[in-house]
């Protein structure tokens, strides 16, 4: 008996690591994307689509990670990730000095209210919780779209890092695991499951259009621009 009980705790902690690690992988794949903005005073290389996608379907997420009782790792890192998030929407409206602003910061601000106006709804019927685990599912799946779309019409990953891909990769291969072993709910397996199968897609753009970007910084005559037409033709 004694064996056991230690051996269900050594489960447990091993488990409640695996998703502090997935989480701050989670949180990492968002920090290199905002100093590439920074340094490069430019927040296009990430559609604003998937930024206003990912807001959303962190904030229902919200609802059902607290509501519902998920592991500490989850109350503590999403907050930081929504955050992570509307920094690189305010970099994205700040360095982008577009006419369609102002309106893009009220839709944003409208947006953010009727989050805090449904909180006494979600917190009164656990019904809602559950089902803003499963909308964060449904949003999951459509707002990486946008940016697979962006990258595959530009024929270019210029402004988007990599390591977004690398850690979100990383994070949801640990996710998955811990579902399948009986630890998360569906919702949250379901979406590891897509956001693994996503950065696949991203990762194998970045293979074909890493080094199309590469010579659009070449000079004009560099021989290795030379070379990619010979290699071409």
């Amino acid at each position: 008996m004694t064996m056991l009980l230690y051996y269900n705790n050594l489960v447990e902690i091993a488990v409640q690591s695996s998703l502090w690690v997935a989480r701050i992988f989670c949180l990492f794949c968002l920090l290199p994307q905002i100093v590439s903005n920074y340094k490069q005073k430019c927040g296009k290389g990430i559609s604003f689509l998937l930024l206003v996608g990912y807001l959303n379907a962190f904030l229902f997420l919200m609802f059902f990670v607290f509501i519902i009782d998920l592991p500490l790792a989850y109350k503590f890192i999403l907050p930081l990730e929504t955050l992570a998030v509307m920094v690189l929407i305010f970099q994205r409206l700040y360095y982008d000095n577009s006419q369609d602003n102002k309106k893009y910061w009220l839709g944003l601000s409208l947006n953010l209210l009727a989050y805090v106006l449904l909180i006494p709804w979600a917190l009164s019927y656990p019904i809602i919780a559950i089902s803003c685990g499963w909308i964060n599912f449904v949003l999951s799946i459509f707002y990486q779209l946008p940016q697979i779309i962006k990258i595959q019409k530009e024929k270019s990953v210029e402004g988007f890092n990599f390591l977004f891909v690398t850690f979100g990769s990383f994070a949801a291969a640990i996710e998955i695991t811990t579902w399948y072993l009986g630890f998360l709910p569906a919702q949250t397996g379901f979406s590891a499951i897509r956001a693994l199968v996503v950065c696949l897609i991203l990762c194998v753009q970045f293979y074909f259009f890493r080094n199309k970007h590469r010579i659009k910084k070449l000079p004009k005559h560099s021989p290795l621009i030379e070379d990619s037409k010979l290699f071409q033709n």
